[in-house]
């Protein structure tokens, strides 16, 4: 089963999926897809404390894996978290971005699991600015669909989220991907998923 990561620029994609991969993981041992200036590679590491300390020191984002694939404590079945590329309010001039942009769209579109992070400190008043919530109209109609609401580490306003959790009358957990909290209730919700019989993509 393939969990597709969404979200906008600046979220904590990327560090969630090291972190939660790390968190359900059955054994350290991960296939992870890295990008790089040559072109796509699989490599396999040990221990995904080196991806982390990739992450870390700020290295250049290509440096990070775009996906992993783990065997799964509890289920022991394999589960891969693919992260997609970062959406933006921007018109983009740049063809790389667009074409990126456009890959990330029609992978929402064909992926019946999806994650979607938003960051809880930019937030606004009335709820989620109009790119998040799409891509929760889009969500919803999947056969899998949570919304993680990350940087909770950030701030102590809860109210927020119990207010978007009631507007929206879906599954919202708050996270910190730093600290890993938040993560036993997203993992609740994936194995719950995974105990049904279902075929890979």
């Amino acid at each position: 089963m393939e969990l597709t990561i969404i979200g906008k620029k600046g979220v904590g994609k990327t560090l969630f999926m090291l972190q939660f991969a790390e968190y359900i993981a059955e054994e350290n041992g991960f296939d992870c897809i890295y990008n790089s200036d040559q072109g796509v590679h699989l490599r396999k590491v040990s221990d995904l404390g080196d991806a982390l300390s990739v992450y870390n020191k700020g290295i250049k984002k290509q440096n990070l894996p775009q996906c992993v694939t783990l065997y799964t404590r509890g289920q022991k079945k394999y589960l891969k978290l693919s992260e997609a590329y970062s959406l933006d309010d921007s018109l983009q001039s740049n063809n790389e971005h667009r074409k990126n942009t456009k890959k990330t769209l029609e992978k929402i579109l064909n992926s019946n699991y999806l994650i979607h992070i938003v960051d809880s400190t930019q937030l606004v008043k009335k709820g989620l600015d109009p790119i998040n919530y799409e891509l929760f109209q889009l969500g919803k109609r999947k056969k899998f669909y949570i919304m993680l609401l990350s940087k909770t580490d950030l701030t102590t306003e809860m109210t927020t989220f119990k207010e978007l959790k009631q507007k929206l009358d879906t599954y919202v957990y708050p996270i910190s991907a730093k600290y890993k909290e938040g993560f036993f209730h997203v993992y609740q919700s994936v194995n719950s998923v995974m105990k049904e019989p279902v075929l890979s993509r």
